[in-house]
C-alpha cells in the first residue's frame, strides 16, 4: 500500500509515519517543512505527489490548506485520513481562526461523505489534546490541557478503520477539566457560553443516573 502523509516529523504524524514504515509491504512518503512541502507553498507538489496513492493522511495544519487537499484529492485516492479537532465542535466557545477552520473541515468531511459519486474512503478523526504536544500558553490563541489522548490508540484506530472502513467519523473522549475551565474563560473570554455548557452537561448527567 502506497502511504502518504503530511506533517510526518513529530506528533501523530511522526507516530502514524513509523506505524506504517514498520510493515515492508507498505511504501512510505513522509511530506513536511523540513523537506521543502510547505502547505501553504508547496499544496499542488503535494496534490502531484499523493494523486493516485491507496492512502492519504490529511495531517498538517495550515490554514484552510487541509481543507483545500481534502477536495482536490476527493475520488483521486483510494482512503484519506484527516486529522480534524473537538475545538471544531467548540467553536463557540474558542472563537479562533483554527476552530473555525477544523469546523468547517469536520462538515466538509461529513458531506463528502454523503456523496453517492465520491469513491474516496474518508475518516475525519475528531481529535482533543494529545500526549506529547508542545503547548505556549503564553499564546492567546492556545490552550493546553490536562486531559490527553494517547497517540497509540489514535493508532489502533486508524488500523482499525483501514481493515474495516465501515465508519466515517471518530470522536475521542475530551472532557472539560477545571484547569481547561479557568484557560477558555480567561483567554477566550466565553466564560457565559462554557457555563450554560456545563448546565447541559450537568442536566444530562443527573438525567441517566
Amino acid at each position: 500500500m502506497k502511504v502518504i502523509i503530511t506533517g510526518h516529523t513529530r506528533g501523530l504524524g511522526n507516530r502514524l509515519y513509523n506505524f506504517f514504515l514498520k510493515d515492508k509491504n507498505h511504501s512510505v512518503i513522509g511530506l513536511s517543512r523540513s523537506q521543502g512541502y510547505d502547505l501553504k507553498y508547496s499544496l499542488e507538489k503535494i496534490i502531484e505527489i499523493a494523486d493516485g496513492c491507496d492512502l492519504f493522511i490529511n495531517n498538517a495544519y495550515c490554514g484552510t490548506a487541509q481543507n483545500q487537499l481534502l477536495q482536490r484529492l476527493n475520488g483521486r485516492v483510494k482512503m484519506m485520513i484527516v486529522s480534524g479537532s473537538q475545538g471544531g465542535y467548540f467553536s463557540n466557545l474558542i472563537p479562533t481562526d483554527y476552530g473555525q477552520h477544523k469546523k468547517d473541515l469536520s462538515e466538509l468531511c461529513h458531506l463528502i461523505s454523503l456523496d453517492k459519486n465520491s469513491n474516496t474512503k474518508i475518516l475525519h478523526l475528531d481529535l482533543s489534546s494529545l500526549e506529547g504536544n508542545d503547548v505556549d500558553i503564553d499564546d492567546p490563541n492556545n490552550l493546553k490541557c490536562d486531559y490527553l489522548t494517547a497517540l497509540d490508540d489514535v493508532v489502533k484506530t486508524v488500523d482499525m478503520w483501514i481493515q474495516y472502513p465501515c465508519f466515517n467519523n471518530i470522536r475521542f473522549n475530551f472532557k472539560i477539566t477545571d484547569l481547561l475551565y479557568d484557560q477558555i474563560s480567561r483567554k477566550m473570554g466565553t466564560k457565559e457560553e462554557l457555563d450554560v455548557l456545563l448546565n447541559k452537561i450537568k442536566s444530562a448527567s443527573d438525567i441517566s443516573t
